[in-house]
C-alpha cells in the first residue's frame, strides 16, 4: 500500500519516522496486500496470503508482534501463525478476524476494549474476543471495539461513557458501564455492516437502515432529533442512511 499525511510515530510505514508526508509514499518492503486499517498513529495490513502486518506506534502492544517498541517504522508481523481475513485499528488496540471466524484483539486495553474479559491488561499478541461465536466483521473506535456474527448479529465491548456499546447503558465519568466481553446491540436486528468511531457506533441493517449510537454532544448520530446520547440504536435521518451503504 501507500500512505501519507503524519508520520511521527512511523505510521506510513516507510524507511523512518517523520513529520510529514504530504504525498503518498510506498510502504517499506515487497509485499503485496489485500486489505488495509489505519488507527490512530499505527497501520495493520493483510498480505494477499493473510499474514497481517503492522506498523508505527507501538508501545501499547498494537502492533501485535509480542513487543512494545515506541516505534516501529516498517511492518513486523503480527505473530500467531493465523491467517486474516479482517482488520481493524483503534487508538491504540487492533483486532481481526482469522480464517477461523474466530476474533482477536491486542494492545491496549485499560476500558475492556480486547474483550477477553479483563481491563488494564495489555496484550502483546493477540488474545481472543470472549464468547465462542463466529464472526464476520469487525471495527475499532477509539476505545470500544464492535463486530457482526456470522448470523448477523451485532456486538460490542469496551469504553461505554457514551452509550457506545449499545447495550443500553453508559456511565461517563464511571468504569461501571464498560464491558470487557461483547455485549448485544439491539437482539433480533440483523445487521448488514457495522463501523465505530470516536465515541459512536453506527451500523446499516440488512433492510437497509442505518442506525447509530453512543456520543452525540455535536450530532454525530444523525438522527435529526437533539444532540443527547444515546445508548440504544437510534435510526439516523433517512437523507443520511445510504452514507453507510
Amino acid at each position: 500500500p501507500i500512505c501519507w499525511g503524519r508520520n511521527s510515530q512511523g505510521q506510513l510505514g516507510s524507511t523512518g519516522a517523520g513529520s510529514y508526508a504530504p504525498t503518498p509514499v510506498q510502504v517499506a518492503g515487497t509485499t503485496r496486500w489485500k486489505t488495509l486499517a489505519a488507527g490512530y498513529a499505527h497501520t495493520c495490513a493483510i498480505a494477499t496470503d493473510g499474514v497481517a502486518w503492522c506498523w508505527g506506534a507501538g508501545a501499547s502492544g498494537q502492533l501485535g508482534n509480542g513487543q512494545q517498541p515506541n516505534v516501529a517504522a516498517t511492518p513486523v508481523a503480527v505473530s500467531g501463525g493465523r491467517t486474516w481475513v479482517a482488520l481493524a485499528a483503534g487508538y491504540s488496540h487492533t483486532c481481526g478476524i482469522a480464517s477461523n471466524e474466530r476474533a482477536y484483539c491486542w494492545g491496549d486495553n485499560p476500558d475492556g476494549q480486547l474483550g477477553d474479559g479483563t481491563t488494564y491488561t495489555t496484550r502483546t499478541t493477540p488474545v481472543e474476543v470472549g464468547g465462542n461465536k463466529r464472526w464476520k466483521a469487525i471495527a475499532a473506535g477509539d476505545s470500544h471495539t464492535c463486530a457482526l456474527t456470522t448470523d448477523g448479529a451485532a456486538w460490542c465491548w469496551g469504553f461505554n461513557a457514551y452509550g457506545q456499546v449499545g447495550d443500553g447503558t453508559s456511565g461517563a465519568g464511571t468504569t461501571s458501564a464498560d464491558r470487557s466481553t461483547p455485549v448485544a446491540v439491539s437482539p433480533g436486528t440483523t445487521w448488514a455492516s457495522i463501523t465505530a468511531g470516536y465515541m459512536t457506533s453506527c451500523a446499516v441493517s440488512a433492510s437497509g437502515a442505518a442506525s447509530c449510537w453512543g456520543q452525540n454532544g455535536r450530532g454525530q448520530l444523525g438522527n435529526g432529533v437533539d444532540y443527547a446520547d444515546r445508548s440504544t440504536p437510534m435510526a439516523r435521518s433517512e437523507e443520511h442512511t445510504s452514507e453507510l451503504q
